[in-house]
């Protein structure tokens, strides 16, 4: 008879994972399976109703992920449980099986008292070692509905529902990594169209040769040159705070923030062109991103270089003897 009780339980153990493992296989979305799980619970324990609580958040408070009654049912709303028995399922790691209000008196459990809770069981979810969430049933109807031999069925639905959870956590991670990289790769080639096709120019007076390559596959670095009548050239240096999609979207509005500027100005003044890049993104950013920004301009007649600069680094010059001399500008 003892072989058989044993026997018994086994086979209820593996009746309860099976049928919890052909629900999930239909069901893909966490909180859909979430569900589905507590509707087994309640089938094959017998009871009233089942939550589900999951840590969430850098606090790790315990919200609830899903509801269910004996008929099915969506429970929208949390009341009338044991909060005691949750929160030393939390403390011990452990699960805890009561039967009867006297048994929730010595729990301290008020609320087992005043809702008249006759039975209550609840066990951790578990990954390994660290809490993820607590799975909790109660029933009003009668005592002793849930007993000892009950417990491992509820662990064994517990770790099942752990995993379930965690597996369908990394499958969406994954699939939100691939579609990330898929933006940053269209994003990446987006922002190429907007900086120059030829990073090298020869002219008479002088060569200009420029390298360029984001940290990532799109960032918030822009640079763009532009050589004028006579010979004289403008060469713009920008970084924007960050990198990603946000920054890449921000060079893209400078960048034609500035075509714009260069297609409307006759005189396309430096001073006149660092206002207008500075209103256009405090406009769009509100200040969320920032920019530095560097504006060289060669004056072949005067045979001078003319800077200014947005907060960027110091412009060094290497001279033909092999010194290096910085040029250092205050203010932003």
């Amino acid at each position: 008879n003892k072989m058989s009780a044993v026997t018994i339980q086994h086979q209820r153990h593996l009746d309860a994972l099976l049928q919890l493992s052909l629900a999930f296989s239909k069901v893909l979305d966490p909180d859909e399976q979430a569900k589905v799980a507590l509707s087994e619970i309640v089938r094959l324990l017998g009871a009233e109703r089942a939550f589900l609580f999951l840590q969430v958040g850098q606090t790790q408070d315990l919200v609830m992920k899903a509801g269910r009654d004996a008929s099915g049912g969506d429970l929208q709303e949390l009341k009338g449980y044991s909060s005691t028995v949750v929160q030393q399922v939390r403390r011990t790691r452990k699960p805890i099986v009561v039967s009867g209000t006297d048994e929730g008196a010595v729990l301290g459990s008020e609320s087992a008292v005043v809702h008249n809770l006759r039975s209550i069981m609840a066990a951790p979810l578990l990954i390994r070692e660290t809490l993820v969430g607590i799975v909790y049933l109660d029933n009003s109807l009668a005592k002793g509905v849930f007993t000892e031999s009950d417990v491992g069925i509820l662990l064994a639905i517990a770790n099942h529902i752990a995993s379930a959870l965690e597996t369908s956590r990394a499958a969406r991670l994954e699939v939100e990594r691939t579609a990330l990289e898929k933006d940053l790769e269209v994003t990446g080639a987006v922002q190429s169209l907007l900086l120059p096709k030829e990073d090298t120019y020869r002219g008479k007076e002088y060569e200009l040769c420029a390298y360029y390559r984001p940290a990532s596959q799109s960032g918030g670095d822009w640079w763009w040159y532009d050589v004028k009548e006579g010979g004289n050239c403008l060469i713009l240096v920008g970084d924007i705070t960050g990198h990603g999609p946000g920054s890449a979207m921000m060079t893209s509005a400078v960048a034609s923030s500035y075509q714009t500027f260069q297609a409307m100005s006759e005189e396309g003044l430096v001073p006149d062109l660092m206002t207008t890049l500075n209103a256009t993104l405090s406009r769009l950013c509100s200040g969320k991103y920032l920019m530095t920004m560097s504006a060289l301009e060669i004056d072949v007649k005067r045979k001078a270089l003319n800077w200014w600069t947005s907060g960027a680094p110091p412009v060094m010059i290497l001279h033909e003897d092999g010194t290096i001399e910085s040029i250092v500008e205050r203010g932003a």
